[in-house]
């Protein structure tokens, strides 16, 4: 992880200050992705004390993503900052649960860089507009080097994949995948095992 810091202060002429959902009093966020931690006052047996309000530094993980940790009640919890701008500032009428970085720069967290989507429409605009390669393989395991092999033991037949396998007899993938593992016995009647 290595500390990211925008200095870019010429930027910042319209920046708009929001408090931090959970953080009410703590923390402020602000539409171009940067993190204060507010004033506070601090009482100690030996005199008390304000704390100055401060420009919090921003991690850079390593998928790219920039992150702040943010401390409550002597607990400090790490969160990403295009949720925390998303959350803030940008209205999600539809319960989207994910935030697309519409450049596809990660450390571009204006809101004007950011909106929420479906897990679908992340995907697309990863393939179409940023030009990413598919995770998934297309022939749905047929020829997938990381899939394995199933065996229904009750019909003797092998499937491709537990995806296939699940397609083709109308049940779980995650089901036959925990029989083949050993974590179930069997499920509606059926038996399976990786070959």
């Amino acid at each position: 992880m290595e500390i990211w810091q925008n200095t870019d202060s010429s930027c910042l002429e319209d920046e708009i200050w929001k408090e931090i959902k959970d953080y009410e009093g703590l923390y402020e966020i602000s539409n171009f992705g940067r993190v204060k931690r507010l004033e506070k006052y601090i009482e100690r047996q030996i005199g008390s004390c304000i704390v100055p309000e401060i420009i919090k530094k921003i991690q850079k993980c390593t998928n790219e993503y920039l992150m702040i940790g943010l401390r409550k009640n002597k607990k400090t919890k790490l969160k990403l900052i295009h949720i925390l701008v998303a959350k803030a500032f940008i209205e999600n009428q539809d319960n989207k649960p994910q935030i697309n970085h519409i450049n596809g720069d990660k450390q571009d967290n204006s809101i004007k860089n950011l909106e929420w989507v479906t897990r679908s429409e992340n995907a697309y605009h990863a393939y179409r507009v940023l030009n990413r390669k598919v995770v998934c393989n297309p022939n749905k395991g047929k020829d997938n080097k990381y899939s394995k092999k199933v065996l229904c033991l009750n019909n003797g037949t092998i499937y491709h994949s537990a995806g296939e396998a699940a397609r083709e007899l109308s049940t779980h993938q995650g089901s036959i995948s925990r029989i083949c593992r050993g974590i179930y016995p069997s499920h509606k009647g059926l038996k399976f095992k990786y070959i």
